[in-house]
């Protein structure tokens, strides 16, 4: 079985929660850190990020209000890790820490697990990278009894196959980033839930259309590190952290290649505009794996939202980009640094804006597309 065909036999499902101090003690590593999105720091961290790691200090009692958890960070009395680096994965200027619950995705013929946050709805999200003091309370609910509720849920269904949901999800019109309201349904659905079960979990994941995200987040990971190892330049990791943009390749694990970064360009909400933050979050995995910006030929309402800001549907780019033909979604999938340069054409990565000011949030949704020279 050569690589491709190999990534291609991987089947992530959801098969329950963990919380992340339980991973942490599992590998070895210290019990109090903090996990953000893209390659690790090198020196400033942006204040959306700074504002969420904030925030999170505060949700695990570290410090009792955000002068003394700014303090915390700033004083670098808190390690501060890639979530990438720990097989989680965490969108725009959102944070992991201790406490909280990750959907465990797990190939169950290799053994292998990805991690991700679970989605915060719509209200007091940690992923805007504002100041909320409700945050703390809303992720003690968020990362208590609802993921309880969710683990007992998803256990109770022996796991749920992921990729079987992505792909009816793909067939109604979700590209499995910018759009996922599809799939989100599709979940909840799945989940069987009823009028027994507590009004409130049933409302959050009526109202939460991006639930799914993570979740594909996490299953389009779980395959591309799949390659890690190999005498290969497939893309196994991959995100921006608001001011550095990176990516890892097969053959050489653990080492982070950092490119240019640049704000994506989009569509800004109603109301003023404000500088945006360069690119961030890992949902880019999504992207690299064949989604997202890779399938706008057959997402016509996400195409049409970024008309403005593309040259033209790209009709034919993962057909060119991608490295092998994916079984279950009928994509072409498995982007690498030679298949990029090869094709002449740089991948597109739908992301949401979020203000550079750590005061405004999400303003926006819109498009990144690395140069190519990134990936000479």
């Amino acid at each position: 079985m050569n690589l491709t065909e190999k990534l291609g036999t991987i089947r992530p499902i959801w098969i329950g929660q963990i919380k992340l101090i339980d991973v942490l003690q599992r590998h070895g590593y210290p019990d109090r850190l903090l996990l953000h999105a893209g390659p690790p720091f090198r020196d400033k961290i942006p204040i959306p990020v700074r504002n969420s790691l904030a925030s999170a200090v505060l949700f695990e009692g570290w410090a009792s209000n955000y002068s003394e958890a700014f303090e915390l960070i700033d004083e670098n009395r808190i390690p501060i890790y890639a979530a990438q680096d720990l097989n989680a994965v965490v969108p725009l200027a959102g944070v992991i820490s201790p406490s909280m619950s990750l959907h465990v995705i797990k190939d169950l013929d290799s053994g292998a697990e990805s991690y991700a946050a679970v989605n915060e709805g719509m209200d007091h999200l940690l992923r805007v990278g504002t100041i909320d003091k409700l945050i703390p309370h809303h992720h003690k609910w968020l990362n208590g009894k609802f993921s309880e509720w969710l683990n007992k849920r998803v256990t109770d269904l022996n796991g749920i196959d992921l990729f079987k949901l992505l792909a009816q999800s793909l067939l109604k019109g979700d590209d499995g980033h910018s759009r996922t309201v599809v799939g989100s349904y599709l979940v909840k659905d799945h989940l069987n839930t009823s009028r027994s079960d507590p009004p409130e979990f049933i409302q959050f994941l009526e109202k939460s259309t991006a639930f799914a995200l993570n979740l594909w987040m996490a299953a389009c990971a779980l395959v591309e590190r799949a390659a890690i190892g190999s005498n290969s330049d497939l893309i196994t990791k991959v995100g921006g952290n608001g001011v550095d943009f990176g990516f890892q390749i097969a053959k050489y694990p653990d080492k982070w290649f950092r490119i240019a970064s640049q704000p994506p360009v989009g569509y800004f909400n109603p109301g003023p505009k404000t500088s945006v933050l360069p690119a961030i979050g890992d949902s880019a995995v999504v992207d690299f794996f064949g989604l997202g910006g890779q399938t706008l030929s057959s997402a016509p309402c996400t195409a049409q939202g970024l008309s403005g800001f593309i040259d033209s549907v790209p009709i034919g780019r993962a057909s060119k980009i991608g490295t092998y033909n994916h079984p279950v979604l009928g994509i072409r999938s498995g982007l690498s640094k030679s298949s990029i340069r090869d094709a002449d054409q740089s991948p597109l990565i739908l992301l949401g804006m979020i203000a550079e000011n750590g005061i405004d949030g999400r303003v926006g949704g819109g498009v990144f597309s690395p140069s190519l020279d990134d990936f000479m």
